[in-house]
């Protein structure tokens, strides 16, 4: 019986490893969630970290420095732009001699100033 029993449940076991997950889904970059923030670029004389984003709070009177790490910056390296983008911070060590948080960021966009945007139709 005892055997009965360990069979069953080794056979239970390996149907369940055997099978594929089908709820997982692929997300794309763009649509992964993440907060959003826009802020001003810049460039720093250090070699370490030579591109900054400097990003103004709302809720906050500080100004956050965000370091963005990997690949989803290029195109958008120029000093002076403001951009739009998603973010995650980085739970690494900041590069020697810089100051300011690591993020992975995606989903960058030029930024629209204020005074070239269109009106809405709402506002007519």
């Amino acid at each position: 019986m005892k055997t009965l029993i360990s069979l069953s449940l080794l056979f239970a076991v390996t149907i369940c490893a055997a099978q594929e997950r089908k709820d997982t889904v692929k997300v794309k970059e763009e649509d992964r969630p993440g907060p959003i923030a826009t802020g001003k670029v810049m460039h720093r004389s250090n070699k370490n970290c030579p591109t900054v984003i400097a990003v103004v709070r709302p809720t906050e009177k500080d100004t956050l420095f965000f370091l963005p790490i990997g690949t989803g910056f290029e195109g958008f390296d120029k000093p002076g732009i403001t951009v739009t983008f998603k973010y995650r911070k980085l739970m690494i060590k900041q590069p020697l001699g810089c100051t300011g948080i690591p993020v992975n960021v995606w989903d960058v966009k030029k930024a629209v100033p204020m005074r070239h945007r269109k009106k809405s139709s709402a506002a007519k």
